[in-house]
């Protein structure tokens, strides 16, 4: 028994000796159920020949981020170093089973379960290898990138440099056609006019600001050319500068420059281009933008809309600015309400009825004064009622409108005018009866866009308030 025990412990020194010859061994021991085999790895552990790398072999890892390659990589060792495993197994109890004259090692099932294990060990170099050369070319690449966006960044900078550098130009031409052609009192004025706008061509940023706020407080004709040249060098605080300057100046060749800033990133120079649209501009070029601009993703921007609408009172903007009042923001429904009471058209009346039933109530208590003007009626209603009592009220409002919609149609007008009112009326009932009842396209195509959007807005219908009359009628109607 003893003789064949060291004969086995002698079979695995051998096997250790065999695959770790060349450096690249790989051994461990593994548990199994049979007394000869406890005893043959224990014999095995012992071994000087065994490296201490082994005992970790299959739960190092690489200690690097993976990548997609780099995983599979990973995976396929896994898979590789749990064959070897298998293969050791085998090894250990080919050797435990054999009882032959001939050193164990010598015979051919274990001479081909050791060349396994050497293949799968070169085969795992292989891929360790492969690694760390991704490894290697993530690095270089990593340097690479950061080198190009140094590149980029640079180039930028040239760009932006050589941009200054033509609105410099222009801006010093500017200045030099100011002060042949300008008018001023004496000299000394004009002196003072040439030094603050040249301080706009000076290279600090905060400089340019002042000049640019001073050039506005003197409010010269002459200062508008250099602003609007000004105006390219596209600094945030210096274009909100230039904008109030032309704004107290007040020369409407600066339109120009309102429109084409209206989309700018900057929220505060939207709001200013807004200002001096509304100041300078004619209706056919202000009222485009500020449309647009009551679906501005800023608040304070939607408000100035709305504000500037009202006083321009423009009906065309009445179904925009209907749908303001639904805004999230109490400021812009606030806003939205007065401009509508500032253009008195009709047609808002029946969408300013339900906003009697808004959270706030200032904005309630404003929408019914609205609809007082609007209508000319001195009506009642308990802004303070909530509840069942509130809403009992807004349906009693909106029913006294339904019969009065349309009773304020000059009798001087053709027949036809009167036979289309009494119709329209009808329309306006049936639009705004409850939820259930069916309409019908000639009785929509009756009553106004504002009160159509309305519908959509009570019915939860996506629509486009760029949509026509037609197209929103086929909406409310399900069609397509």
């Amino acid at each position: 028994m003893e003789n064949s025990y060291h004969e086995r412990s002698g079979f695995i020194g051998g096997v250790a000796r065999v695959l770790n010859f060349g450096g690249r061994a790989m051994v461990s021991a593994y548990d199994v159920t049979s007394d000869a085999l406890n005893k043959l790895f224990t014999a095995a552990k012992k071994s000087t020949f065994l490296p201490e790398k082994v005992a970790g072999m299959f739960t190092s890892g690489l200690g690097m981020s993976r990548p997609s390659e780099t995983r599979r990589l990973e995976d396929k060792i896994e898979e590789y170093e749990r064959k070897i495993k298998a293969l050791y197994l085998e090894i250990g109890k080919e050797g435990a089973n054999y009882s032959g004259d001939e050193s164990a090692l010598q015979t051919e099932p274990i001479k081909k379960l050791i060349a396994d294990v050497r293949e799968y060990e070169k085969e795992i170099q292989r891929l360790k290898d492969r690694i760390v050369e991704a490894r290697e070319q993530k690095k270089a690449e990593a340097v690479r990138g950061k080198k190009l966006r140094k590149a980029a960044g640079l180039s930028k900078e040239s760009d932006k440099a050589a941009a200054d550098d033509r609105v410099n130009k222009n801006v010093e031409s500017a200045i030099a056609r100011a002060l042949r052609h300008g008018e001023f009192e004496t000299l000394s004025e004009r002196e003072i006019f040439n030094k603050i706008a040249n301080d706009l061509l000076d290279a600090e940023i905060d400089i340019k600001i002042l000049a640019a706020a001073e050039l506005g407080k003197i409010a010269s004709v002459a200062s508008v050319p250099i602003l609007m040249e000004a105006v390219k060098f596209d600094n945030p605080e210096l274009t909100s500068e230039i904008i109030n300057s032309l704004i107290s100046i007040g020369d409407a060749r600066a339109i120009p420059v309102f429109k084409g800033n209206a989309d700018h990133q900057d929220h505060r120079i939207r709001t200013g281009c807004l200002r001096g649209l509304y100041k300078m501009a004619e209706n056919e070029e202000a009222i485009p933008v500020m449309t647009k601009a009551l679906r501005d993703e800023n608040p304070e921007v939607r408000r100035t809309a709305a504000t500037f609408i009202g006083w321009k009172d423009y009906t065309d903007v009445v179904p925009s600015l209907v749908q303001c009042l639904r805004d999230e923001d109490s400021r812009v429904r606030k806003a939205t309400v007065t401009a509508l009471a500032n253009i008195k058209d009709i047609s808002a009346v029946l969408p300013l009825i339900k906003v009697l039933k808004d959270k706030e109530l200032d904005i309630r208590e404003k929408a019914f004064e609205a609809i007082k003007v609007i209508s000319g009626e001195d009506i009642t209603f308990d802004i303070n009622a909530s509840g069942k009592e509130l809403t009992e009220a807004i349906n009693n409002l909106r029913n006294w409108w339904q019969q009065e919609r349309f009773n304020r149609v000059d009798v001087s007008e053709s027949g036809v005018a009167a036979e289309v009112a009494e119709s329209g009326a009808e329309a306006v009932e049936e639009a705004a009866a409850s939820e259930e009842s069916e309409f019908t396209e000639e009785s929509l195509m009756r009553i106004t866009k504002a009160e159509l959007l309305s519908i959509c807005e009570e019915r939860g219908i996506e629509y486009n308030e760029k949509q026509t009359k037609a197209e929103l009628t086929r909406l409310i109607l399900g069609e397509k």
